[in-house]
């Protein structure tokens, strides 16, 4: 039993599932207004562009608040199977040895994730601001 959440620790299981994700990433969800995403996306409301950490910084300090939390299409599917569905799951790929990378983990194993198999690679975890306007996901990514 994981001590923190009373489940099991997903990294004692067989996981029924592996899924790929070559890079972590962590998800900085902003709740805004369309006027807001057309400012900060150079009109473009919509789809997704990798930028620098520079800029992901500035988006980011110019959205207020935020939430964040493990984000990336193998991750949420992991997450999606083994909360919703109790299937055991597991991520292999990199992960930064920043804190995001360490948010990253701790995330999916709260959510019954085995990432016992991750990389952790020196530098940066993978972060996108996802702003969330109108039924649009907006997003910008530094890798």
């Amino acid at each position: 039993m994981d001590a923190s959440s009373g489940s099991a620790d997903p990294s004692n299981v067989p996981a029924e599932v592996v899924l790929l994700q070559s890079v972590a990433l962590v998800d900085h969800l902003c709740i805004v207004d369309e006027q807001t995403v057309i400012k900060l996306s150079d009109g473009a409301i919509g789809g997704s562009r990798r930028c620098t950490e520079q800029q992901l910084q500035q988006l980011l300090s110019e959205v207020g608040e935020f939430t964040c939390r493990a984000g990336g299409s193998a991750s949420n599917v992991a997450r999606g199977l083994a909360t919703g569905f109790g299937v055991a799951t597991a991520v292999i790929g990199a992960c930064g040895t920043d804190e995001w990378g360490a948010l990253w983990q701790a995330s999916m194993r709260r959510s019954g994730v085995c990432t016992q198999r991750m990389v952790k690679v020196p530098g940066c975890t993978g972060r996108s601001a996802v702003l969330l306007a109108a039924g649009e996901r907006t997003c910008r990514t530094y890798l």
